[in-house]
């Protein structure tokens, strides 16, 4: 007689849980910060705090300083004795005299000899030829007499005819160039110019080549 082995048994999942399933509510929306109760009340705080210190600070300087910017508008203004000096007119000094109108010959103390001007011609003659300028080379002589300047031409002493010279010479008046050093402004200009009255230029026979006085001379410089 066989004997029947009774079926195992095995025990039963657990049932799930009577009712709904549990949901996790969903996250609250993050509220602006410009939004929220505390933020400006703490920013009118901030703001009141920040006036008042900035007044404070303002009014603790002592009255007896005033700040730089005061101090500058207090120096700017002009004082009553500047004021008055410069409505007052003043009296202009001999250094401050006005100066002499162009074309005027300008004087200087001393008497100028006769050798004295010569001289002066003659170094700036010479200068002149050392330049290889012709007009200079080609100068014969110069005097000085009733104070007048005579400058003699001689083509002859830079190889030269008459007419060659004449139409190489770019001068319509040789007196103008002769007559350079009483353009100048130097110690000598002013020194020469009182005691020279006329600068005439000829050829050795006496032709003219042109004659100007030393006003026209410093006008024409």
């Amino acid at each position: 007689m066989s004997t029947q082995t009774p079926p195992t048994q095995y025990p039963s999942p657990m049932p799930p849980p009577a009712g709904d399933p549990i949901q996790m509510p969903p996250p609250a929306p993050k509220v602006p910060l410009t939004k929220r109760k505390w933020f400006w009340p703490v920013v009118a705080m901030l703001a009141i705090i920040v006036i008042s210190e900035a007044a404070r600070g303002g009014g603790s300087s002592s009255p007896s300083s005033p700040s730089p910017t005061s101090q500058s508008a207090i120096s700017s203004q002009p004082s009553p004795a500047a004021t008055s000096a410069e409505t007052t007119p003043r009296e202009p000094t001999p250094a401050e005299e006005p100066s002499e109108t162009p074309g005027t010959p300008k004087t200087s103390s001393g008497k100028v000899t006769d050798a004295e001007v010569v001289a002066a011609f003659r170094a700036f003659m010479d200068e002149r030829a050392k330049a290889g300028v012709m007009l200079a080379r080609a100068v014969k002589s110069i005097t000085f007499k009733n104070r007048v300047v005579t400058v003699v031409f001689d083509p002859k002493r830079v190889g030269l005819s008459v007419s060659d010279f004449q139409s190489l010479n770019s001068f319509d008046n040789l007196a103008e160039f002769a007559g350079t050093p009483l353009e100048f402004d130097d110690e000598q200009g002013i020194r020469l110019r009182p005691a020279i009255d006329r600068v005439v230029t000829e050829l050795p026979n006496g032709t003219s080549l042109g004659s100007m006085t030393t006003a026209e001379i410093y006008v024409v410089a």
